[in-house]
């Protein structure tokens, strides 16, 4: 990553999805755009990553994941940074957001493209953990998907 992505864009930006290929596709896209990331595919290995880490710009999981859910993970992340973002991301399990997610946080639905996760990735960061809804997809994949 060059320097003028680093200063732009600060903080690693940490993806869990046990769907390798669309982690990898998340990573992609996201290294693409200048940030920095972590790709993990459960949970417990994010967990183990973190300790004595400094704070991530931001987290995105999906939902379902083997052993700890991405609820629960966030619920720990959040423990240990207090104002992370976080971006949950989900094929079936967005209805549940309002009473599982975390506090001033945001859920989308897979399927995601590019262009569509990097601007709903924007605005959680622009926001921060000011969010009190859930941000709805099809005013991000408005434009150029």
């Amino acid at each position: 990553m060059n320097q003028q992505a680093d200063d732009r864009m600060p903080g690693t930006i940490f993806v869990v999805d046990d769907d390798k290929r669309i982690a990898g596709q998340y990573e992609q896209a996201l290294r693409d755009a200048g940030y920095a990331v972590v790709v993990t595919h459960s949970a417990e290995q994010l967990l183990a990553l973190v300790e004595g880490a400094a704070a991530p710009a931001a987290l995105i999981t999906d939902i379902r994941l083997p052993g700890a859910s991405g609820w629960t993970l966030a619920r720990d992340m959040r423990q240990r940074f207090p104002e992370l973002p976080v971006l949950y991301i989900s094929g079936d399990s967005i209805g549940d957001w309002t009473s599982q997610g975390v506090a001033d946080s945001a859920a989308a639905e897979k399927p995601l493209v590019a262009p569509t996760l990097l601007r709903i990735l924007a605005s959680v960061l622009a926001q921060g953990r000011r969010l009190s809804s859930p941000l709805s997809v099809s005013r991000f994949a408005a434009s150029s998907d």
